[in-house]
């Protein structure tokens, strides 16, 4: 099989010859920087600095791995995302910290590998001022441009699955990213007429961008994902009840409005211990779920794979947390053969990280991880 042939197989719960690998095809499936940095070195890769890695997410520090490094672990995904704006110049102060696209400032944190938000530009705002402080052009023709010669090109000369890489597309993220993380908890409950109205604007935003995005690309895509974490470590950071009243129907929205316009399997990447909103989340019309964060509660491979393998295709599974950053190799090998021969049954599986590899992940340890995945799958 080719791997778009092995994808395709999995994705609609048959079989493959074996399990599909990933590694970079989603910005939230990939390696931090400095990750790859060392891996490039363990591996004696020629780097030269005029090479410049491609960014994803300043935020997060995450990166386009290398084709030479997706075709020496045999990857079988390849992704597709939109590009940067144009008409609007990144405002970064001196301490490096930056403004981004949607207003919102983020400083470097105490270590320096990455950034937290530091203003929240509708901390303050009130219901009817909503509107005028968001400042995101979703128009802008940065965002598409060159995109869908790209899609094109790998649709027709390459057998990768291609994956719609849509970064920033959430709605229950992108909203407490914008109000505050505590606040908008807040408002789901006590202030719900201003939730509502949040929820609204940017569901409609996020549908204008993933038009604008999926127009010029959608024809070609085997996976479009979207992300939104709605799960701390213990469980979701709000209850079933509440999801289901105050987010679930902007998902069903959104994800209908999705597949309007691509035929692509639509893929929610979700962290932490999800399995309470599982079922909610199948229903929404979620075909693959990712990352499978096995240092959760309630979030064995076997279990999920009994109640929920017939019903939703996992993707992920090799825990960047508590697992990778201590494992030897041979318990590197026997975690990876263990969720393959749990997993790929009836196919409904990719292989990969649970979220991007970190930099206290060994490069020992990647490609440990990567060669018994290709022994084993």
């Amino acid at each position: 099989m080719t791997s778009r042939e092995r994808v395709l197989k999995s994705v609609t719960h048959k079989e493959p010859d074996s399990v599909p690998i990933d590694l970079g095809s989603i910005s939230v499936g990939t390696m931090n920087r400095t990750a790859l940095v060392s891996l490039q070195e363990y591996l004696g890769v020629n780097r030269k600095e005029s090479d410049n890695t491609i960014i994803i997410q300043k935020r997060f520090q995450n990166v386009d791995v290398p084709e030479e490094i997706l075709l020496k672990y045999s990857i079988d995904l390849r992704g597709i995302r939109p590009g940067k704006p144009k008409n609007r110049e990144e405002v970064v102060f001196d301490d490096g910290s930056f403004i981004d696209e949607w207003g919102i400032t983020y400083r470097p944190s105490a270590g320096g590998a990455y950034y937290d938000i530091v203003r929240f530009p509708l901390a303050e705002t009130k219901i009817y001022e909503i509107e005028q402080y968001l400042e995101l052009d979703t128009d802008d023709p940065g965002y598409t441009e060159g995109i869908r010669e790209k899609a094109e090109y790998q649709f027709h000369h390459t057998d990768f699955a291609l994956v719609g890489n849509m970064t920033s597309a959430q709605l229950f993220e992108r909203c407490w990213y914008l109000r505050g993380f505590e606040k908008f908890l807040i408002d789901l409950s006590t202030d719900k007429q201003y939730a509502h109205k949040l929820l609204r604007i940017i569901t409609d935003i996020q549908k204008q961008r993933v038009k604008n995005f999926l127009s010029e690309v959608g024809i070609f895509l085997h996976i479009f994902k979207v992300s939104d974490d709605m799960c701390g470590q213990l469980g979701p950071l709000i209850s079933p009840t509440l999801y289901r009243e105050m987010i679930q129907p902007y998902h069903r929205e959104y994800f209908d409005f999705i597949k309007q316009y691509t035929d692509a399997k639509l893929a929610l990447h979700c962290c932490g211990n999800f399995r309470p909103l599982l079922r909610d989340i199948i229903d929404t019309g979620v075909d693959i779920i990712h990352s499978v964060q096995q240092s959760c509660p309630d979030m064995d491979p076997a279990s999920l794979k009994k109640e929920f393998g017939s019903a939703i295709v996992f993707w992920g599974g090799m825990d960047v947390q508590n697992f990778l950053p201590f494992a030897s190799v041979q318990q590197i090998r026997d975690r990876v053969k263990r969720m393959v021969d749990i997993m790929s049954p009836q196919g409904g599986y990719i292989f990969g990280p649970s979220h991007n590899i970190q930099a206290d992940i060994p490069p020992e340890s990647v490609e440990s991880m990567y060669e018994a995945a290709l022994c084993y799958r």
